[in-house]
């Protein structure tokens, strides 16, 4: 219990917090299309994967340490990609899944009624987010592996 209420004190742990509580509210403030979908998503899933994720970050810094040791092995442009794939994926399937549970559309639904032009303009778009994504990432994996060996290089 004490290590879980060390662990809720960081700033980001506390900002997941509020984001869960916000995302319990929004059904008394909009209409959600498929109101069990939802909350069977957020109580289920989303909560328990916050806290699971928050007592075991030391965990998941390790894990990180070492997969990411052995991925930027591949080289700068091989991950820049694959970050900025799974960035539009995520997105993609965010936006996706978000409109079917909160609007009842369907992504079939969506697609056919979007004009060429948009459709188009949504995926350049995706494309350069993606790219820029993909670039933010390899930066930010990199500076969070320096952190993690130089706080394992001064416990030794």
């Amino acid at each position: 219990m004490q290590l879980l209420s060390q662990e809720l004190k960081k700033g980001k742990n506390i900002i997941a917090i509020v984001l869960l509580m916000i995302l319990l509210i929004i059904p008394f403030h909009s209409h959600v299309y498929h109101m069990s979908l939802y909350y069977i998503i957020v109580v289920f899933v989303f909560i328990p994967l916050a806290f699971y994720r928050i007592i075991r970050s030391d965990s998941f810094e390790k894990r990180f340490y070492f997969k990411w040791k052995t991925k930027r092995e591949k080289g700068r442009l091989t991950n820049m990609i694959r970050e900025g794939l799974r960035t539009i994926i995520f997105i993609v399937v965010i936006v996706f899944s978000s409109q079917f549970i909160v609007n009842g559309r369907t992504p079939g639904f969506i697609l056919s009624e979007l004009p060429i032009n948009v459709s188009m303009g949504l995926m350049f778009f995706l494309f350069i987010f993606g790219a820029i994504a993909g670039i933010v990432a390899w930066y930010e994996n990199e500076k969070r592996f320096n952190k993690i060996s130089l706080n394992l290089e001064t416990k030794r």
